[in-house]
């Protein structure tokens, strides 16, 4: 019986999915619990967004207005919905000064995504001295 295969970074194809599913995929499959949507309705509202910029990517003038939702994205801190928005507008052909923006914004939404994909601290239990709940570097011998 073959192995069966892992999905999501690394696996066959993913790069030829669009930017906007990697990202809701990326976060349904990630291996850290809270980093997964912890709600279905979460899932629901950014797989309804995404729905929607797919549309838009098909109306008159899209690259101006999917660059529109990718500016308010990243004002909102929807790093995701910055590099589909953005991924969707490049499709679009732009002219130099919004590709430009664009990439500018990508790059930015992109590093800040990674970041935010890091594992998160495990807290210490309440019961814990305060002295044991603080992380310890390599440096500091004193815990």
């Amino acid at each position: 019986m073959p192995a069966a295969r892992r999905p999501g970074r690394g696996s066959a194809g993913w790069k030829e999915i669009k930017e906007g599913s990697r990202q809701i995929l990326s976060r349904l499959l990630h291996r850290t619990p809270e980093r997964r949507y912890l709600q279905a309705s979460q899932l629901e509202a950014d797989l309804a967004w995404l729905l929607q910029m797919i549309d838009l990517a098909g109306e008159p003038n899209a690259a101006k207005r999917l660059s529109d939702q990718a500016w308010r994205a990243l004002s909102q801190e929807r790093y995701e919905h910055v590099l589909a928005a953005a991924d969707l507008a490049f499709q679009q052909n732009p002219d130099d000064a919004t590709r430009q923006m664009l990439e500018t914004w990508h790059e930015q939404a992109k590093a800040n995504w990674r970041r935010n994909l890091r594992p998160l601290p495990t807290p210490a239990p309440a019961c814990w001295p305060v002295s044991l709940a603080r992380p310890c570097s390599a440096l500091d011998r004193r815990c």
